[in-house]
């Protein structure tokens, strides 16, 4: 798995589509008016949500890239 942190596996990421549908998911989500907590109505803890979907985005995309690079890489 350190192949992760590799400047290789870096390039191979955000080069690849699942980066890139991973990013206009995340781009979409904060630009659609819909929210699961608002933070116009809960301050500062109304980001947190979108926090974590952003983390939950960008980790899916990392595993799927790492598998990809994985399987392709032997």
């Amino acid at each position: 798995m350190n192949f992760i942190f590799s400047q290789q596996f870096l390039v191979f990421f955000l080069s690849s589509a699942v980066f890139l549908k991973a990013l206009g998911a995340i781009i979409l989500y904060n630009v659609l008016p819909y929210d699961i907590m608002p933070a116009s109505m809960l301050g500062s803890i109304g980001y947190v949500d979108n926090t974590l979907v952003i983390l939950l985005f960008l980790a899916f995309a990392v595993g799927q890239a790492a598998l990809q690079y994985y399987t392709h890489r032997q």
